[in-house]
């Protein structure tokens, strides 16, 4: 965790200074793919970057492929897309609210 510390304050910006969402996210989501294996393999899931990406592209369809409405590993992986989709959502609510209170000071 504490190894960890530096490259998440290296991709947050500073308190206060001006931040560009998009950016933000973009970082955010460059990293993804080796967050969510690292985190999937720690737990004791199999999962590979083609069914990470796989998800990820929204072409994983557990209706129409019965090997993926079957892999626990691949429901893993469908999972923390969903909750990296939610924390996505609250750093760019969090940015812009910032950006907002920051011009409403000016």
């Amino acid at each position: 965790m504490q190894r960890d510390r530096q490259a998440i304050i290296d991709l947050l910006p500073a308190p206060g200074g001006p931040v560009e969402v998009d950016e933000v996210l973009g970082r955010i989501d460059d990293v993804y793919t080796h967050d969510a294996w690292n985190s999937l393999s720690i737990e004791g899931y199999r999962v590979s970057e083609e069914m990470i990406e796989k998800i990820r592209s929204g072409s994983w369809d557990p209706e129409a492929d019965k090997s993926d409405a079957t892999s626990r590993d691949a429901m893993a992986a469908k999972g923390y897309w969903n909750v990296f989709q939610s924390a996505r959502e609250v750093v760019k609510t969090s940015i812009e609210r910032g950006a907002r209170s920051r011009c409403a000071t000016i």
